[in-house]
């Protein structure tokens, strides 16, 4: 869960229950498998053919030499009961299920070739890079494969372990009802833990609205009055001085970089909203400045 590698429960050293802490043992039954490692060869030319972020790709090359059988039946109640006779009291895997619900989806889109990219945390890159992949090819729903995987470090709670598993949760119906759900996803977006784990706190939450989205939204306000009846012309037909040409050049080319901090293999919502509050200041700093008329508009 640490790490995001794959392994054989069966071959856990020291393993305990998460619930009653007592250790587990194991115990021989009869289950339904998928041969994953069947795939090794088309789940190598898949991922030679896709660009990956860095840490996917060595997590994905430890995955590749140590496919194993994995279950697609467990001995548990709840989830789908397998319907096949004498495995009463039997489910299946829940990411077989979930794979079989992202085919449904996905053909079923109007899309003639979906573009199908996964977003989930580090601990479930092995589920959603090769076996969900596997399982589409296994299908023959190719056109379904991910053209990319945006993936993100662990998010804790105060500075612990967040985990519905420990019964941690924030209910957002809570949140919203003190704040606005915009104000909450720009917070998230500057928190997302991109390269290294993050942590949610309510006193963080006030901090960051006190001193960075109240002083930042009264600072655009101010930029949008004082711009409200210029027009939006190109640098090239305006008599700008030097000073006006550098920046209205820096704010074309903050808009050019902000697409690209969105693109699956570069994705970074910080990056974004980095460049965003940058754009703001440096309209706040030239809507105090002398303009020339008609020279620029938000």
């Amino acid at each position: 869960e640490e790490c995001g590698y794959a392994d054989e429960s069966a071959k856990k050293l020291k393993a305990s229950c998460g619930i009653c802490l007592k250790p587990t043992r194991n115990i021989e039954i009869e289950r339904f498998i998928f041969a994953l490692g069947a795939y090794r060869m088309e789940l190598e030319g898949y991922f030679s053919r896709i660009s990956l972020p860095q840490k996917l790709q060595t997590l994905i090359n430890s995955y590749l030499p140590n496919l194993y059988d994995f279950s697609v039946t467990l001995p548990r109640s709840g989830g789908i009961a397998v319907p096949v006779a004498g495995f009463e009291g039997h489910s299946i895997q829940v990411w077989f299920e979930m794979a079989a619900g992202y085919i449904y989806q996905l053909t079923k889109s109007n899309l003639r070739k979906p573009n199908f990219i996964p977003a989930f945390g580090i601990d479930n890159s092995f589920y959603y890079t090769t076996l969900i992949p596997a399982l589409f090819m296994a299908s023959n729903n190719l056109d379904a494969l991910p053209s990319s995987f945006v993936f993100n470090e662990f998010y804790h709670l105060q500075g612990k372990k967040f985990s519905t598993r420990r019964r941690h949760a924030v209910w957002v119906n809570e949140i919203v009802a003190k704040i606005s759900s915009d104000t909450l996803r720009i917070f998230l977006s500057f928190q997302r833990p991109e390269t290294s784990n993050t942590s949610f706190s309510f006193d963080r939450l006030s901090a960051y609205v006190s001193e960075i989205l109240i002083p930042l939204e009264e600072t655009f306000s101010k930029v949008n009055r004082t711009l409200k009846h210029t027009r939006c012309l190109d640098a090239e037909d305006l008599a700008f001085n030097e000073g006006e040409k550098m920046f209205f050049h820096q704010i074309i080319n903050t808009l050019n970089t902000l697409p690209t901090h969105l693109h699956p293999e570069t994705f970074s919502t910080r990056l974004a909203m980095r460049e965003i509050t940058n754009y703001i200041m440096r309209l706040a700093e030239f809507s105090t400045a002398e303009l020339t008329p008609n020279t620029l508009s938000v």
